[in-house]
C-alpha cells in the first residue's frame, strides 16, 4: 500500500491519501485547516506546542494555549479517523507533535 500523502497549498488545500482526498471545504474549520497546513508542511519536524500556539494565533493571549493545541490536535484526528480509520498520521513528542515516520508527503510547494 503506498503510503505517500499528497498535498495541494496553492489555491483550495487538499490532502489525498489512498485515493481519498480532504478538501478545505471538508474540515469547516479555518483554524483546523491552518493547523493540519502548517503541521503538514513542517512534516520533517518535531513541531512544538509553542510554535504552533505562535504561528496560529501570532501573540494573541490565550487562556490556556497548550490545551487548546491539545484539542486541536484531537479535532484533527478525529477528523482525520473519519477518512482514513486505520491510519495514525501524528505522533506525540515531547511537548509537540511529529508526522508518523511510515507516512511521505509530496507537497505542491516542492
Amino acid at each position: 500500500m503506498d503510503n505517500t500523502i499528497e498535498v495541494f497549498l496553492f489555491g483550495e488545500f487538499k490532502m489525498c491519501y489512498q485515493g481519498i482526498t480532504l478538501s478545505q471545504s471538508d474540515i469547516h474549520s479555518d483554524i483546523l485547516t491552518k493547523y493540519l497546513t502548517y503541521l503538514l508542511y513542517n512534516y520533517k519536524d518535531v513541531v512544538k506546542s509553542q510554535r504552533l500556539d505562535d504561528v496560529l494565533w501570532m501573540g494573541e493571549d490565550l487562556a490556556n494555549p497548550k490545551n487548546t493545541i491539545k484539542n486541536l490536535m484531537y479535532r484533527l484526528r478525529k477528523l482525520l479517523k473519519t477518512y482514513w480509520p486505520n491510519t495514525s498520521f501524528w505522533l506525540t513528542r515531547h511537548n509537540g507533535y511529529v508526522l508518523n515516520p511510515q507516512l511521505n508527503v509530496v507537497l505542491d510547494t516542492s
